[in-house]
């Protein structure tokens, strides 16, 4: 067979050079042409899309807490053409030819679930995550009341349905050449929250107010988009760790308001850190995750320090135990966010230990077992200088308050004065709160006896109440949180004292507040109830 081959072309050569030849020619020809008169050309073009349909007679799924589901296409457009050109590369005077390419979009309707939802959570795209920011997109929750979308009724004009009584998902103009030129299949995370069939009460709908935490981390509170750009030329996201593409703290807005429909008031957690629990010894300061990083567009800032004069919080095996204090500009935006919301807004100052050269229990230790040191102080002038010491001496005309920020200019001193100061002069830039909390769970601090069993901390509370109330006015409730195992008295050496009534009954006290945390057994037993109580549950 070789040989034949062989021979056969030796035969065909002379026509083959002459063919080859021609070839050559016409190139030529074509490239010069193009050179001197550029032509216009086109690229690949769509004749058709395959739309998934929906199967007639599909039986249509409930939802009752949050479920995955695939979505039936319930309506679709024809698909949209659009046109650009380009200029492609080439020799001569006139360049290369001119290409016109084409890109594809369709709007359509993605049927999900009996109505009506709650929310649609996350979305994938043939199994990958869709950024929902990233589309032109509208969720219709299947009210009995809800309207045609309007692109629907654009196209369909009267005739344009609803969906009445159907959850499902409507995209406007879905680039198509992301998916090669194909529908793609849509998922959704659905969220339908349980309603009684009784007319009783559900768990969701007895809730009325939340705490915000975890009251640590730079820009957790920050409803713009914030980016790490330490590595020049790099960026990453800090507080956008969702798939809806939008700042987490707004997303766990969007969702309580959806999924707690009777929330009113939201508790703000914000952090500074302790170090000692000896109260006499302990400095209290905002902190940072960490000292070489840069923050855009809102460098972080809390109370006059910037990241070069705070401290950062401890690290293990690279990563930092806590979150960084919330930036002062981040706190403020929230508070007018949730004033949009309608939704009532408590200030909640809190302290967080992290001392990581102390002995392991007093590492990362409750703030409630700060108090004097030695304990054999107890009663006695100088346990009352070593509460005097840890609540300091700066007064509100310390603090330089500004349109957007508050900085401290008063004595030296790392104390909880100013700590709690600071976060009244915030609240006051931000148009005022509906609420504050001047201390929560301080137990090992308002136990504290000096001399002829007084209670100086009750005291010092008291003084920081009226500060507080001079700052923010009438309108501001303000409240001491109490731990549970504090708020019913000292019970001590026999003697039991409501060593905290005369906080409770101060005019500037508007209710008394209870951090309750009760046992959760029956049990009299102090062992047993300690270890089945929330308190030994989150390690207190």
């Amino acid at each position: 067979m070789t040989t034949l081959v062989l021979q056969g072309a030796r035969t065909a050569a002379p026509y083959l050079v002459s063919a080859a030849r021609q070839v050559a020619v016409n190139y030529a020809h074509s490239a010069i042409s193009n050179a001197l008169n550029p032509q216009a050309l086109e690229g690949p073009r769509l004749e058709s899309l395959h739309i998934q349909t929906s199967r007639d007679g599909a039986p249509m799924p409930r939802v009752f807490g949050r479920s995955r589901l695939a979505g039936q296409v319930i309506w679709a457009s024809q698909f949209k053409e659009t046109s650009s050109q380009s200029s492609q590369q080439g020799g001569g005077k006139g360049g290369g030819p001119k290409v016109t390419n084409f890109k594809y979009s369709i709007s359509f309707a993605i049927g999900l679930c009996e109505g009506e939802i709650s929310s649609v959570e996350r979305l994938w795209a043939n199994g990958e995550p869709l950024i929902k920011s990233d589309y032109n997109m509208r969720v219709y929750t299947g009210s009995p009341a809800q309207l045609p979308d309007s692109i629907i009724a654009m196209i369909d004009g009267d005739q344009a349905p609803a969906f009445r009584g159907t959850a499902y998902i409507v995209f406007e103009e879905f680039p198509l050449d992301d998916f090669g030129a194909r529908l793609p299949q849509i998922n959704a995370e659905v969220v339908r929250a349980v309603k009684s069939e009784t007319g009783r009460d559900t768990l969701e709908s007895l809730i009325t107010g939340v705490d915000l935490i975890p009251g640590s981390g730079e820009c957790v509170y920050s409803g713009q988009p914030q980016e790490d750009v330490s590595i020049a030329g790099e960026s990453r996201s800090i507080n956008v760790n969702n798939f809806q593409g939008v700042p987490d703290v707004m997303l766990a807005l969007d969702q309580l308001q959806n999924q707690l429909p009777n929330c009113r008031s939201v508790n703000v957690v914000t952090s500074w850190f302790a170090d000692d629990l000896r109260c006499g010894q302990c400095k209290l300061t905002p902190r940072v995750e960490a000292k070489v990083r840069a923050i855009r567009p809102d460098p972080w800032s809390v109370n006059g320090y910037d990241r070069n004069s705070a401290q950062a919080v401890s690290v293990k095996d690279g990563r930092p135990n806590y979150g960084g204090t919330p930036s002062d500009q981040s706190v403020v935006d929230l508070i007018k966010e949730l004033k949009v919301r309608s939704l009532k807004t408590c200030i909640y100052p809190f302290i967080l230990l992290d001392n990581p050269t102390a002995p392991e229990s007093k590492k990362f230790a409750w703030r409630g077992r700060i108090t004097c040191d030695p304990p054999e102080l107890d009663q006695s002038v100088s346990a009352s200088a070593q509460a005097a010491k840890f609540f300091g001496l700066c007064q509100p005309a310390d603090f330089i308050v500004s349109q957007n920020s508050v900085r401290y200019d008063g004595p030296d001193e790392h104390s909880y004065r100013r700590m709690i100061l600071h976060y009244a002069h915030l609240c006051e830039i931000a148009g005022g709160v509906d609420s504050f909390i001047i201390g929560s769970e301080m137990r090992g601090l308002t136990t504290i006896r000096g001399d002829g069993l007084t209670y100086p901390v009750v005291t010092l509370l008291k003084a920081l109440a009226a500060d507080v109330r001079a700052i923010l006015g009438p309108k501001t409730q303000l409240t001491y949180a109490a731990d549970w195992s504090e708020y019913f008295g000292h019970h001590k050496d026999g003697n039991s004292v409501f060593h905290l009534d005369p906080l409770w009954s101060d005019p500037n006290i508007d209710g008394i507040g209870i951090d309750a945390y009760f046992p959760l057994s029956d049990s009299r037993s102090e062992q047993d109830a300690s270890a089945h109580s929330i308190e030994a549950l989150s390690g207190q």
